[in-house]
C-alpha cells in the first residue's frame, strides 16, 4: 500500500500565488532607469548550455530597455577550464541592435574539435559599464559542456501526460530516449511536441520538451528550460521544472528548492514533474503557479495512483470544490473514490476502503485528470483511492492526505462597510482612470480601511483579467496628515502596491521626520485620499539584486475621493466625516485569502489561470 505525504498549506499557498508574494525581507531599490542603452543580460536566460555533437555556435541574447536608434555596445569576456584560461570560445568585443529592436544575438564561434567531453567550461561575457541598466545583470558567466549521447531511440508505445495547470485530463503522447554514452547514469526523455514532423499530432505542448533523468538519485530536471513550450493568451511561455526555476532562473530565498524536486518511481515508472511556466519581460521574470503533472511511461507494470492538491474551484452557482489532479498506474482499469474530513489512520483508511468494495453501485472513474470535492470547513482531509482491474475486481487501496482551507468564508468578519467612493487608478493604463469601489472601515482600529476588490470593476479590462479571489489594497489614515498604502497583494500574480512612506517607515533608519523631509506623506482630507508625486508604486518581477520597485505616480494624486452626490446611486461615503483615533496604532494589514481558479470551460478544456491579470 503507498501512502502520500502531506501537502502542507504552505505548499499550496505557493502553488496558487506563484513568486509574486511579497514579505518583509523585499530589498527596496528606487533607482530610475539611466539615460543611456539600457543593455543587460536577462535573468531568465539559461547559464547551462549543453552542447550538441558537431555544434559550432552558441546563440545568446543580449536586451535593451532603450530601443531608440541603432546602437553598438562594447563587450568583454574570458574563459576557463578548471580555472586555467583558455582560448577556444570566439566572442565578439561588441553588440549590435536594429533600431527599435530590444534584443540582439551574440553569435560565440567555437571548434567543436577542441571540445573534451564531460568538461565543465566557463564563458563569462561582460557588458561595458556605459551600457548598462540598474533592471538586468551586467555580467553573465555560462557552464558549457559536451556529453556524447546515442541516437534517440522511439519508444513504439504510447505514454500518457497527466495535466495540472492550463488544461484537464490525461492524454496519450509519443516519446524517444537516449543514454550517455560517457556516464550511463544518465539519460533523456523526449515528450514530443506539435513541432515534431512525424508524430506532431501527438504532441502535448507546442515545443518537444526533454527530461534529464539521474538514474542514481531518480531526479528530473528540465535544464535547460524549453523556450515557447506553449502560447498562452498571446505570450510565448518557456517551460522548466520548479528546482531549476528556484536554483538557476530566479534569486530567492522564499522557497526551499528541494521541496520541489521532480522524480520518477523507477518500478513503475511514473514520473511526477514539478512545473511552472513563466516569460520574460524587461529584464524581469513572471511565473504562473507551480503546478503539478505526471507522466506515465509505457511498458511498466504499474497498479499505483498518483495525487497532487491543485487549488480550488468556484462553480457558477458559488459551490466551492477542492480540485485534486488524479493519475493512474499504467494497469489499473479504473477507480473509486472517496473524500473523508480528517486525518485517517490506516485502520480507518481500510474501513472507508471495504464499504467502497461493498457498494454493488459504486462510482467507477476510468481517465486521470481534475477532479473536484465539496468540503465543507477547514481541516485535514483524507482521499481513498480504491482500484480495479479490467474484470471489475478491486486489486488496492490508495490514499492521499492534505489540508484544506476554505476560501467562501465571511471575509467580510471586522470589517464594516462604508458604501462607494471614488478610485483613481495608475497601475493598468497609461493614465488615470477612476471608477467606484467599496471601502470598509476595521472594526478595531477605524484608522485602517481598506478597498475591496479595487480591480473587480476595472473598465477595459477582459473578465479573464479581472482580479480574482479576495484581494484588498490597505489603508492607515490614522494620522490625517501621515497617511500611508501598506503593502497590498491585488492580483494572482501578488503585485505589491505600497507607497513610499510605508517603506522609509520600515527601513529601519527613517524617521517622520525624514519621511517629510522627503515630502511623501499622503493626507487624509474630507474623506479624501491624496498621495504627493511619486509617492507610492509596486513591486513586481525578479532582477539579479532581489524585487524591483516601480513608481507609478509621477504628480500628485487624489487615490480615493468621495462619490459625487448626484452620481451616488448606491448608498456611500460621500460627505459623511470618518472618525478616526488620535494615536496611532501598530502597523496592521490583513490577510488576503487564496485565489481561485475559474470553472472550466468544458468546451475548450482549459483552466484560467493568470501570471499577470493586469495589463502594462
Amino acid at each position: 500500500m503507498k501512502f502520500n505525504k502531506i501537502l502542507s498549506l504552505p505548499a499550496l499557498a505557493l502553488t496558487l500565488f506563484g513568486l509574486g508574494a511579497c514579505s518583509d525581507e523585499v530589498k527596496y531599490d528606487p533607482a530610475q532607469p539611466e539615460a543611456n542603452a539600457e543593455v543587460y543580460f536577462a535573468a531568465a536566460t539559461p547559464t547551462t548550455v549543453a552542447l550538441e555533437n558537431d555544434q559550432n555556435v552558441i546563440n545568446i541574447p543580449i536586451y535593451r530597455a532603450n530601443t531608440s536608434g541603432a546602437i553598438t555596445v562594447a563587450m568583454s569576456s574570458s574563459q576557463t577550464l578548471d580555472g586555467e584560461p583558455i582560448n577556444i570560445f570566439s566572442v565578439p568585443g561588441d553588440v549590435t541592435f536594429a533600431d527599435g529592436s530590444d534584443v540582439a544575438i551574440v553569435s560565440v564561434n567555437l571548434d567543436f574539435s577542441n571540445i573534451e567531453a564531460n568538461k565543465q567550461y566557463s564563458l563569462t561575457m561582460s557588458i561595458e559599464d556605459a551600457a548598462q541598466t540598474p533592471y538586468g545583470k551586467r555580467m553573465q558567466t555560462f557552464s558549457i559542456s559536451y556529453a556524447p549521447w546515442s541516437e534517440w531511440k522511439l519508444n513504439n508505445e504510447l505514454a500518457a501526460y497527466t495535466f495540472g495547470l492550463f488544461y484537464d485530463g490525461t492524454y496519450d503522447c509519443v516519446i524517444r530516449e537516449r543514454s550517455n554514452l560517457l556516464d550511463p547514469t544518465q539519460k533523456q526523455i523526449m515528450i514530443v511536441g506539435e513541432d515534431d514532423s512525424s508524430y506532431g499530432k501527438y504532441g502535448i505542448y507546442e515545443k518537444s520538451v526533454i527530461l534529464n533523468w539521474n538514474t542514481t538519485t531518480n531526479d528530473i530536471r528540465i535544464n535547460p528550460p524549453q523556450p515557447d513550450a506553449m502560447t498562452y493568451q498571446g505570450t510565448k511561455l518557456t517551460l522548466t521544472d520548479v528546482y531549476t526555476f528556484l536554483t538557476e532562473i530566479v534569486s530567492t530565498d522564499k522557497y526551499d528548492a528541494n521541496d520541489y524536486i521532480s522524480s520518477i518511481d523507477p518500478e513503475t515508472g511514473m514520473i511526477t514533474l514539478n512545473v511552472v511556466f513563466y516569460f520574460v519581460q524587461d529584464g524581469k521574470v513572471y511565473n504562473y503557479p507551480f503546478a503539478t503533472e505526471f507522466l506515465q511511461l509505457p511498458g511498466y507494470p504499474d497498479y499505483s495512483m498518483y495525487f497532487a492538491n491543485n487549488g480550488t474551484q468556484i462553480t457558477e452557482q458559488g459551490e466551492e470544490l477542492a480540485v485534486l489532479t488524479i493519475a493512474k498506474g499504467s494497469d489499473v482499469n479504473g477507480f473509486a473514490l472517496k473524500l473523508v474530513p480528517g486525518y485517517l489512520s490506516d485502520a480507518q483508511i481500510e474501513k472507508v476502503a471495504d464499504k467502497i468494495k461493498e457498494d454493488e453501485n459504486v462510482t467507477l472513474y476510468y481517465d486521470g485528470g481534475d477532479y473536484t470535492f465539496p468540503i465543507a470547513e477547514d481541516g485535514d482531509q483524507t482521499l481513498v483511492a480504491v482500484t480495479y482491474d479490467a474484470m471489475g475486481q478491486p486489486i488496492g487501496v490508495q490514499s492521499y492526505h492534505f489540508y484544506y482551507e476554505i476560501q467562501m468564508k465571511d471575509w467580510n468578519e471586522g470589517w464594516t462597510s462604508l458604501g462607494k467612493m471614488i478610485y483613481t487608478d495608475y497601475l493598468v493604463f497609461n493614465k488615470p482612470l477612476s471608477w467606484e469601489v467599496e471601502v470598509q472601515q476595521n472594526d478595531e482600529e477605524p484608522g485602517y480601511l481598506r478597498i475591496v476588490k479595487p480591480y473587480g470593476a476595472c473598465p477595459g479590462l477582459e473578465p479573464e483579467e479581472i482580479e480574482r479571489g479576495h484581494y484588498y489594497i490597505y489603508l492607515d489614515v490614522t494620522d490625517p496628515d501621515k497617511a500611508m498604502i501598506l503593502p497590498s497583494v491585488v492580483s494572482y500574480s501578488a503585485l505589491t502596491v505600497v507607497s513610499e512612506s510605508y517603506l522609509m517607515k520600515n527601513d529601519g533608519e527613517s524617521t517622520d521626520a525624514d519621511v517629510a523631509s522627503a515630502g511623501m506623506w499622503g493626507t487624509w482630507k474630507d474623506n479624501t485620499l491624496t498621495m504627493p508625486a511619486e509617492s507610492f508604486g509596486f513591486f513586481r518581477g525578479f532582477t539579479d539584486t532581489g524585487w524591483t520597485y516601480h513608481v507609478l505616480n509621477d504628480v500628485k494624486a487624489e487615490i480615493l475621493k468621495p462619490v459625487p452626490a448626484d452620481d451616488d446611486d448606491e448608498p456611500g461615503l460621500g460627505t459623511q466625516s470618518l472618525s478616526a483615533p488620535a494615536v496611532k496604532v501598530a502597523s496592521f494589514a490583513g490577510t488576503n485569502g487564496f485565489p481561485v481558479k475559474k470553472s472550466k470551460d468544458a468546451k475548450k478544456n482549459r483552466k484560467f489561470v493568470s501570471a499577470a491579470p493586469l495589463q502594462f
